[in-house]
């Protein structure tokens, strides 16, 4: 078995698409080929722009056939960062870390509340046409996180142990890589 490479990635460092951390991790994983593996860790506050993680998202998954792909993060994750650990092949999490995503109906209506209490003029969606390219992005990222997880684990926070139960999570993995 050949060994990982890791890059690692401070999720505060990723404030747009073209970052010089996710330009580095493009370049990195397109220079593999079948049969490598290689080791992404996340660390930093467990957030993203929508766009940003939609990027990191395709860019994962752009990765050449064969590459063997385990996400690793170091702190909890919300919205939509939690799709770029699920494009992993093999995941982990440190002990005490925890994932949620909310839906994007969820997600839209605490966006719109939060907006109203503050003041803003911002319009009720109506729906597709009317929203703005965060809502869409969102959308898209619901769409994409719904493959891989049930509804039942969407809209709440999962702890490791419950990620281990449904396979979502590999703890010997972390070992190996």
């Amino acid at each position: 078995m050949k060994t990982a490479k890791t890059i690692n990635v401070t999720l505060t460092n990723l404030t747009s698409v073209f970052t010089p951390a996710l330009i580095a991790l493009e370049q990195q994983l397109h220079g593999l080929k079948a049969g490598d593996q290689f080791k992404l860790s996340l660390t930093g506050p467990g957030q993203l722009l929508v766009d940003t993680s939609l990027a990191m998202y395709e860019i994962i998954m752009a990765r050449p056939a064969g590459v063997q792909l385990h996400v690793h993060s170091h702190s909890w994750l919300k919205d939509s960062v939690v799709l770029v650990w699920l494009a992993g092949n093999t995941r982990t999490l440190r002990p005490g870390a925890w994932i949620q995503f909310q839906d994007f109906a969820k997600w839209n209506a605490e966006r719109n509340r939060l907006q109203k209490r503050q003041e803003t003029t911002w319009k009720e969606a109506s729906g597709p046409a009317a929203w703005d390219s965060t809502q869409i992005n969102y959308a898209r990222a619901d769409l994409l996180v719904k493959k891989y997880l049930p509804p039942h684990l969407r809209n709440r926070r999962i702890w490791a142990g419950e990620l281990a139960e449904w396979n979502l999570i590999n703890t010997l993995a972390a070992g190996k890589l």
